[in-house]
């Protein structure tokens, strides 16, 4: 079967590609979940990877959701499309954690519920904004979000243990150090990027939405704060734990922003296309009145039809006067 799906990418080449932006009912849908997904699936191989990979198919899923409902799309069969996908992703999520825990993992384990439960958190904050600007799409969206919550609080209460578990197994506490270092190396430096992507945005977004962003950047940047003190105190798994926590803020916060945007930019092109599509409609119609307004009517053919009878009797009549008079 891996050849088979290899073998239908190199085919496909373009339409792959173009399968990338498909949302559920494009005729290149079933090319993105099944060829596309697939394929990059098969290049995870831990049970780790896995997870990571089946956490970003939720986050598609989530992601494609809110395009639907900003376009008016959502209807009830592709929302219970997405949903069956959505249950299907995070289950396989909650099983290669689960052999990660099994191998007594307890640093991966909790970062991958942290990751997961940030990714679950910016949509469920996205998709409650657009039930409140989508009328007509309200009851849809509040669906979904009864599965994102109850999923959401789920992996909350996961990540709490995995926290729980790493804070209270002190022996391991000097184990922590090296990684609570990449942990902070790595917060601070996503989120000055995070700072300046938010900045080039700002224009652009849901207001809304950039407050909250802008909210988890500073929780973020205030978690760093105690960290730095807990790792100051040689509480090195505490502060491994908090450093986490401030990535993850920031990515919550990052990913908000990104998908809010690629929703508005992609609503652009679709108004722009409709507005192409409505002046050439109105250009046809102008061109059909002028022609209409031009094109000779049966009465004025039938009234100069009778004058030119007219004008041709007339001219016979003063011939035929002419030729008497020059007999005479």
């Amino acid at each position: 079967m891996p050849i088979i799906v290899l073998i239908a990418v190199l085919v496909s080449g373009g339409a792959s590609l173009v399968a990338e932006n498909a949302l559920p009912g494009d005729a290149l849908y079933p090319v993105k979940i099944s060829v596309n997904e697939g394929v990059r699936g098969m290049v995870a191989v831990t049970d780790a990877s896995q997870a990571r990979w089946d956490a970003q198919r939720v986050e598609r899923r989530l992601a494609e959701t809110a395009e639907l409902a900003a376009e008016g799309k959502l209807d009830s069969d592709v929302h219970a499309e997405l949903i069956s996908q959505f249950d299907m992703h995070a289950n396989a999520f909650d099983r290669h954690v689960e052999s990660v825990e099994a191998d007594q993992d307890q640093q991966t384990a909790f970062e991958l519920h942290s990751e997961f439960e940030a990714t679950l958190k910016a949509h469920e904050r996205l998709l409650t904004n657009l039930a409140s600007q989508e009328e007509s799409a309200r009851a849809t969206i509040e669906a979904v979000l009864v599965e994102v919550r109850a999923r959401l609080a789920s992996e909350a209460r996961a990540r709490a243990d995995s926290e729980i578990a790493i804070a209270e197994n002190t022996e391991a506490n000097a184990d922590f150090k090296k990684a609570a270092e990449g942990k902070l190396n790595a917060a601070e430096h996503k989120l000055i990027e995070a700072r300046a992507f938010l900045e080039q945005k700002e224009a652009t977004v849901n207001a809304s939405l950039f407050a909250l962003a802008q909210g988890e950047l500073q929780f973020a940047e205030m978690i760093i704060a105690r960290g730095k003190t807990e790792f100051a105190n040689e509480n090195y798994a505490r502060a491994f734990l908090s450093f986490q926590e401030a990535l993850s803020s920031v990515e919550e916060a990052k990913l908000l922003i990104a998908t809010d945007e690629k929703i508005k930019v992609k609503l652009d092109v679709l108004d722009a296309h409709l507005n192409v599509s409505e002046e050439n409609e109105t250009s046809t119609e102008t061109e059909m009145d002028v022609s209409d307004e031009t094109q000779p009517s049966e009465d004025s053919l039938e009234a100069q039809s009778g004058t030119d009878v007219k004008i041709d009797t007339d001219q016979t009549e003063v011939q035929q006067n002419l030729r008497l008079d020059l007999e005479l």
